[in-house]
């Protein structure tokens, strides 16, 4: 081992946080309040999923759980109903409720004609 007779330096501290660097934040992670100048917490947030819950999606249902935490407005629709007979602890602390859409079509006409009575009032609909 070579000797070069310098002590090691601590490093300096720096006196002034604003000059520290900090880590760029990648474009993709940009926030609901800058992308519409509004507060995040009183927007509605939708989520479509799947299915819900799923055993093997703790994942998810740890998102959902954070997001319910935070105060975000959160709905869940859930593309298909559950087929797991057991279910994560974690879903028993999530509070929001889940509306399920019909698996197919032909299970539920009434709301199939509801929602083309509504949707045909929309600008554009005829175009």
């Amino acid at each position: 081992m070579l000797e070069t007779g310098l002590a090691a330096k601590a490093p300096r501290q720096c006196d002034n946080p604003a000059l520290i660097p900090q880590p760029a934040q990648p474009p993709y992670l940009i926030r609901l309040d800058q992308m519409t100048g509004k507060d995040p917490l009183s927007e509605n947030v939708v989520m479509v999923l799947k299915g819900y819950p799923r055993l093997s999606e703790t994942f998810i249902a740890q998102e959902i759980l954070g997001l319910q935490q935070s105060g975000l407005l959160l709905q869940l629709v859930s593309l298909r109903r559950p087929t797991d007979t057991a279910t994560h602890p974690i879903h028993n602390e999530i509070r929001i409720p889940v509306r399920y859409l019909p698996e197919y079509l032909y299970e539920d006409p009434r709301a199939v004609f509801h929602a083309w009575q509504s949707v045909r009032r929309l600008p554009g609909y005829r175009k």
